[in-house]
């Protein structure tokens, strides 16, 4: 399937149901807009795990409870998620830290996330707020392995998402078909990435380069 990216609105409010991010295809692709549900769905048969899948799922010693937005929710997952990121960023460090991130049982954490998503009727920013929620529940104290941590489970939910480092810093980037003012944006190999701080901080890039290795 073809890659996503992001098209935001002009008009973006603080709570995810109200924001109107949406993933399109890759325009290269010229198919039609996706767009978020406007209601909360249950879960299509099709897309509820498998009995292993769940008994696996019941297994793993990783529990976490967040509140978003009024709701709170319980999420179980594999420890090795919330490995932390240690040292100057590098590309063998970062990519040594997603091998590390795609040896867990990561699918079955995406599963609940995009499970819970769909249960709220958030669309794609309130998905990315929810796994950054998350992060910070997981990883408080390490904006570097948050960002990692949010690369990574967006990238394996099926969102274009990339890292860029600078000094001791790394930051999150997604990509945007349309000029996002006062927003500091790289080029990759295919998109303009935009540095965003999902906890709503701005950030200012100097001589900071988009992560360029190989992942698994």
């Amino acid at each position: 399937p073809a890659p996503h990216v992001y098209e935001p609105d002009a008009d973006q409010q603080t709570a995810p149901q109200d924001q109107s991010w949406r993933i399109v295809v890759d325009p290269e692709d010229e198919k039609a807009l996706v767009s978020a549900p406007a209601a909360p769905q249950p879960l299509p048969e099709e897309a509820r795990l498998s009995q292993p899948a769940e008994a696996r799922l019941n297994r793993l010693a990783g529990h976490g409870e967040l509140s978003f937005f009024g709701e709170y929710l319980g999420l179980r997952y594999d420890p090795g998620m919330a490995r932390p990121f240690r040292g100057r960023p590098t590309e063998t460090a970062i990519a040594d830290h997603w091998e590390a991130l795609n040896e867990t049982q990561h699918e079955l954490l995406v599963y609940q996330l995009a499970a819970k998503a769909r249960e709220l009727g958030l669309n794609d920013w309130g998905f990315c707020l929810l796994v950054n929620e998350l992060a910070r529940k997981l990883l408080p104290q390490d904006q570097n392995t948050r960002n990692l941590f949010n690369w990574f489970v967006l990238s394996q939910a099926g969102y274009v998402a990339t890292v860029a480092y600078e000094g001791n810093d790394l930051f999150l980037m997604l990509p945007s078909q349309h000029t996002l003012y006062g927003r500091t944006f790289l080029r990759g190999k295919s998109h303009k990435f935009y540095a965003l701080d999902l906890d709503g901080e701005m950030v200012d890039l100097h001589q900071a380069r988009v992560f360029d290795g190989k992942l698994p």
